[in-house]
């Protein structure tokens, strides 16, 4: 997970990297023990937690946002962070063993906080069926907020990642589980490109099959699913970036 805070002073946020309590939630093959590590932009390891240990500081915070409490004893991830202004990463890896994991990303900051979260990506395996990748993230505040959605498959190879998805495709879904936009090749226009460089995000070309999405939303919890076209499958990255 690739991260941007943007604005000035510090941002609290917690982070999670879920395996077991899984479990609970009836999902099958999770991963036994997580392991979370924090990155700087220039790739130095900042922090890393393997079990959480059901202290009193990540349980607040857990409160502060209204996540569901861990078992204390649980081998699930966690970290509080007080991020300054810049680009960060997570990776959620394991210290045994492979299998579904859940990589979350909270703000627990006051609302007068001169920071804020502007950008996150998540990179991973996109598989088929049950195994797409999925992210969920949640609008806050009064007013509706553009953003920019990007699924990117065959981009990455700019990047030497190899097993790329051939043909990525995006779906997005309000809380209610209506599918609310989508997208299957991107298509060049205009309107996203002028989206992309207003960002600063690399562009991409224009007859590529790489996905995008310019939607404008309400306040509240949103999931993109992306998945490969007639079932493929391979390595793909979901962005999201908070256009002006």
């Amino acid at each position: 997970m690739g991260v941007v805070v943007a604005g000035s002073g510090t941002k609290n946020l917690v982070a999670r990297g879920i395996g077991p309590n899984l479990g609970f939630y009836e999902v099958s093959g999770f991963l036994a023990d997580p392991l979370l590590k924090l990155y700087s932009g220039s790739g130095a390891l900042m922090q890393t937690n393997d079990d959480w240990g059901g202290g009193t500081t990540l349980t607040n915070a857990f409160i502060s946002v209204g996540l569901p409490a861990l078992p204390p004893r649980s081998k699930d991830a966690a970290l509080v962070l007080n991020q300054s202004p810049g680009v960060f990463m997570m990776h959620l890896t394991s210290a045994a063993g492979t299998g579904i994991g859940l990589m979350e990303l909270y703000d627990f900051g006051p609302e007068s906080d001169t920071s804020r979260l502007a950008a996150v990506s998540v990179r991973g395996q996109v598989g088929t069926g049950a195994n797409v990748l999925i992210v969920g993230f949640v609008i806050t505040g009064s007013t509706s907020k553009q953003v920019i959605i990007r699924g990117v498959g065959p981009n990455l190879a700019a990047s030497g990642v190899t097993g790329y998805m051939n043909d990525p495709q995006l779906k997005l879904f309000d809380s209610s589980g209506v599918q609310i936009g989508s997208n299957d090749d991107w298509g060049g226009g205009s309107t996203l490109a002028n989206a992309f460089a207003a960002v600063g995000l690399a562009s991409l070309p224009a007859a590529s099959k790489d996905a995008a999405l310019l939607a404008t939303l309400n306040p509240g919890v949103y999931t993109v699913q992306l998945s490969g076209v007639n079932s493929t499958s391979g390595v793909g990255l979901i962005e999201f970036y908070e256009a002006p």
